[in-house]
């Protein structure tokens, strides 16, 4: 028969498990983040901070865009203010014009 401690042990050991395994997570997010932030310049790394604040998921999706071609040998030099916006514009997805008829 299980008795009530059982079940707090093994409730405990389910919520430290979940705590380590989001601990893990937010190690692996910071160090995409850094690894991106390293090939950024200094105006890009400003917006980059202004995205995190405004659309964290937006910041996190650009910074695995930039670590991953960094991975990939696709980026030779520093991404400047300019490149980065042109990679947040085509992140953005396409918007389709509603048109209304009346009838």
């Amino acid at each position: 028969m299980i008795g009530i401690e059982d079940i707090r042990k093994k409730k405990m050991e389910d919520i430290q498990q979940q705590i380590s395994e989001q601990q893990e997570l937010q190690q692996q997010i910071q160090s995409i983040e850094n690894l991106s932030k390293s090939w950024l310049t200094k105006e890009a790394l400003e917006r980059f901070g202004n995205l995190k604040q405004a659309h964290e998921q937006t910041a996190f999706q650009f910074a695995l865009i930039i670590a991953k071609m960094v991975q990939n040998n696709q980026i030779k030099e520093k991404v400047d203010d300019k490149t980065m916006r042109e990679i947040l514009i085509q992140m953005q997805p396409e918007k389709r014009d509603t048109k209304i008829r009346r009838i």
